[in-house]
């Protein structure tokens, strides 16, 4: 499966601390099996075909040997993460990373809306449920964002089938930040377009994020 951040827009690849030290290393208490970091830990250079980790400078206060990797294609075995199976699953593994404003909250629903009509004969719209048709909730957990204040956020480790699409809501003070996101996987990806070193150019993969006009729900 292709991965993906969602913070204010998508990135790719989900970043994951690496540590050479020990035999298994985690990505929010989710055990990497040792085969996806194995040539890190062996220092070598090449990337085996299924998996890109790339690296990124850390601040040097980090001791010596760990790393701040990106898994950008793995799949998920039970509760483990493992090497990526089938290159041409068109399946996308999505990390929400967005931050509710301050003091706020962070949900997550469809990207419709389901009519009701209650016991008055008036017509309610509500957001539709999550998980929609086609996006699985693989791991939810909590994560302190606060750099001071220790503010926790939810975090939702989700599967999306081609197609699918789901819409983030967030409240609190934003300070000019979008209230609502729409998350959609179209499935498109490459698996010829190459980067200049080589590697699978994630880049070119459709996960797309806009910005909506906020949604009436009466």
């Amino acid at each position: 499966m292709k991965a993906f951040e969602v913070l204010e827009g998508p990135f790719r690849g989900i970043r994951a601390d690496f540590d050479r030290t020990k035999e298994t290393n985690y990505l929010y208490g989710i055990p990497i099996d040792p085969r996806v970091t194995n040539h890190l830990r062996k220092k070598q250079l090449r990337e085996p075909a299924d998996l890109e980790l790339v690296h990124k400078k850390r601040p040097r206060t980090i001791r010596v040997g760990r790393e701040l990797v990106r898994l950008c294609w793995f799949d998920l075995a039970g509760d483990r993460i493992v090497p990526e199976a089938d290159i041409q699953d068109r399946r996308a593994v999505v990390l929400v990373q967005t931050a509710p404003g301050l003091g706020g909250e962070l949900h997550l629903f469809g990207n419709t809306v389901v009519e009701r009509l209650d016991g008055l004969g008036q017509v309610w719209r509500d957001p539709a449920p999550f998980p929609p048709v086609g996006v699985r909730t693989a791991f939810e957990f909590e994560e302190d964002y606060g750099v001071r204040s220790h503010l926790w956020c939810k975090r939702w480790l989700v599967i999306m089938q081609p197609g699918a699409s789901f819409r983030i809501r967030r409240s609190g003070q934003l300070n000019g930040a979008p209230p609502e996101l729409v998350v959609t996987w179209t499935g498109w990806w490459s698996p010829t377009a190459l980067t200049k070193e080589g590697r699978r150019d994630v880049t070119q993969w459709g996960l797309k994020v806009h910005h909506p006009p906020p949604r009436r729900v009466a």
